[in-house]
């Protein structure tokens, strides 16, 4: 019976006779192949399949990893067909499609249970345990018989002057089994996993979006000298940059000049209204030079919140322009 049971497992795990066994690792494909079973697949001569085929196949971003699906449909794009895909305890189809050239075969037989042993097989723990340590208990007896069997001719030589060579070493036939069970579990080791993923997609309904207290709020910088400290730019014909406010604990303002005074050093006026405007100084002095064709930018990181502020806006002076964004709010 071991022998035969030898020779079935080398005709399914030798993928020369045009098998493949795979121990699954995973239950999507639950009932019809469950967790622990060894699923023997075989590639078909014309590597087409039908809807319902039960196919294992690798994934297109890890080669290492092979999936065992059922084929749900059949899919033509670009001349060229490929296969829909989804584990019989799944809700929903695979989220991609499988190419003929990644699909290893089809699923002919199906063992079950043989698959946990193996799987324990190929486990830190189940190696030395079902075949390190039985090999080296092997070795060991056998280490032990030659001894005993060159002491026992020995005193035969000495009491009898022959040896009798039809004498029976019975311990061999107690080895037997397990120097066969030896093989056959080191023979699962050349089998891989295959998994059969969840998959599932659900409706969450009732649910409250918030969005945060406020975003960057971005504004166009104006040539405009005119202005009131409810909002900002009373002129905004002329752009000359842009200006964008963040708004949490404190601010951060990035301004961005185009087109200004080339070579021009401009001062950064931070205006908040009520609470600090108007201003009576400059904010940042120096806080943008420009280059030759009038441009420049900089940033302005933590700068002091007024509490209760709502209206913001920026002006930046040098030479002889007046700067002046719109005011935004918060």
């Amino acid at each position: 019976m071991l022998i035969f049971i030898a020779i079935g497992v080398a005709f399914i795990a030798f993928p020369q006779f045009g098998n493949q066994a795979l121990i699954v690792r995973s239950g999507s494909m639950s009932p019809t192949i469950d967790v622990g079973s060894v699923a023997v697949i075989k590639k078909t001569d014309s590597n087409t399949y039908k809807t319902g085929d039960v196919i294992a196949f690798r994934s297109e971003k890890n080669k290492e990893t092979i999936t065992t699906h059922r084929v749900v449909d059949a899919v033509i794009e670009g001349n060229q067909i490929f296969y829909r895909t989804q584990g019989d305890a799944n809700d929903d189809p695979d989220a991609g499609l499988v190419r003929p050239g990644n699909i290893l075969g089809k699923t002919y037989i199906v063992i079950p249970y043989v698959g946990q042993v193996l799987a324990f097989a190929k486990s830190d723990i189940g190696f030395p345990a079902l075949i390190i340590f039985p090999a080296v208990f092997v070795i060991l007896i056998e280490v032990w018989s030659i001894i005993k069997e060159v002491r026992k001719r020995k005193e035969l030589r000495d009491s009898l002057g022959f040896v009798n060579y039809d004498l029976k070493r019975s311990h061999t036939k107690n080895l037997f089994t397990l120097k066969l069970l030896i093989p056959l579990l080191v023979i699962s080791l050349f089998i891989p996993s295959t998994f059969a993923f969840f998959s599932d997609s659900e409706t969450s309904t009732g649910n409250t979006f918030t969005a945060a207290a406020s975003f960057p709020q971005t504004s166009n910088l104006f040539v405009s000298n005119g202005y009131t400290c409810s909002g900002g730019a009373s002129d905004t014909s002329v752009s000359k940059g842009t200006v964008t406010i963040a708004k949490t604990s404190d601010l951060k303002i990035s301004v961005t000049l185009v087109g200004t005074i080339p070579n021009t050093s401009y001062d950064l006026w931070v205006n908040q209204d009520p609470g600090a405007c108007p201003l009576s100084s400059p904010t940042v002095s120096g806080f943008i030079t420009t280059d030759g064709s009038g441009n420049g930018s900089n940033t302005l990181n933590n700068h002091t919140l007024v509490s209760s502020t709502i209206n913001f806006w920026v002006s930046m002076v040098g030479g002889s322009d007046v700067l002046r964004s719109a005011a935004v709010s918060f």
